[in-house]
């Protein structure tokens, strides 16, 4: 398991400490297609530095859209399917390790950036079972987009529900496609990322009963998807258990709030993929990106 952290715009500088100070090999570039060429000359340094580098989707559709696969909206997916694609073409011509992508929802959503602001369009809504099966069909067609270019494609799991802006208090639920859509697409030959905190909030309890039933969640994910999983994104959530992430992290001060998972299943988690050279580790925590890659870094290394 190769150890990395989360990097773009708005941390590229601590990422580019992490890299000189602690000789980091490998980073999520958390990547915007529809601006790639504000990235050139972060893959050069990246390249030069001898860092490994994995491609996390971003963009942004006509009038303000927020990608979709999901959707029957057809200018919102074709737009979205078109930018997955130049995606897994730069990724082809930087070498990169992974493209990373969301599943899609079943209603469509406005976005804008800096900060990152959510808004539902509730008129445009998908049926559950057809956004489903656009999901799996999109994610059928952009794999074997994929491995003809021997890029290594990834779908990650996502939250039950959105946050609007930065309050978790002001959510709601677009039908975000679930678990079980990842774990299908899995026994197809989806290879996918576990992003922890996000794959706990389809737990539906709240308060102290949600601890139980996120590390149940989370270890019935595990089991159906363990073979198939290439990337761990290493985050943790705190309460209000409402469906939504917070983006904690794994240092000793995010044990002490006592997000989720526990340091314990942490560790219970990456000893299960510590030996595998197919798997990633990477951090997203909103503050300390270097405290959190040391805290892993030291974790990983005790087991």
């Amino acid at each position: 398991m190769k150890i990395g952290f989360k990097t773009g715009p708005n941390n590229w500088g601590e990422g580019k400490d992490i890299v000189r100070k602690h000789r980091a090999n490998m980073c999520e570039m958390w990547f915007r297609v529809d601006r790639a060429k504000d990235y050139d000359y972060k893959f050069r340094w990246l390249k030069k530095a001898g860092v490994e580098v994995g491609l996390h989707y971003w963009g942004m559709c006509k009038n303000n859209f927020k990608p979709n696969i999901a959707t029957n909206n057809r200018a919102i997916r074709s737009e979205t399917l078109e930018q997955i694609k130049k995606t897994i073409d730069i990724g082809k011509e930087i070498n990169c390790v992974y493209v990373n992508i969301h599943p899609g929802a079943q209603v469509s959503e406005k976005l804008s950036f800096n900060p990152i602001q959510q808004t539902p369009v509730w008129s445009d809504k998908t049926p559950p079972e057809e956004s489903e099966k656009l999901c799996l069909s999109a994610l059928k067609e952009l794999n074997e987009y994929a491995l003809q270019r021997d890029v290594l494609l990834l779908v990650e799991t996502i939250c039950r529900g959105e946050k609007r802006a930065g309050d978790r208090g002001d959510f709601y639920e677009p039908g975000n496609l679930r678990l079980g859509i990842i774990e299908e697409a899995a026994k197809s030959g989806i290879n996918i990322a576990n992003d922890l905190a996000h794959t706990a909030t389809w737990a539906k309890s709240e308060g102290e009963d949600a601890y139980d039933e996120m590390k149940n969640v989370l270890n019935n994910f595990i089991k159906k998807t363990k073979e198939r999983t290439k990337l761990l994104h290493v985050n943790t959530v705190s309460k209000p258990f409402n469906g939504t992430d917070s983006h904690d992290g794994v240092t000793p001060e995010d044990e002490k709030m006592r997000v989720f998972p526990f340091r314990d299943q942490l560790l219970d988690i990456l000893s299960m993929f510590k030996d595998r050279k197919d798997v990633f580790a990477v951090l997203e925590p909103r503050t300390n990106m270097e405290g959190n890659y040391l805290s892993l870094v030291s974790m990983v290394d005790k087991l």
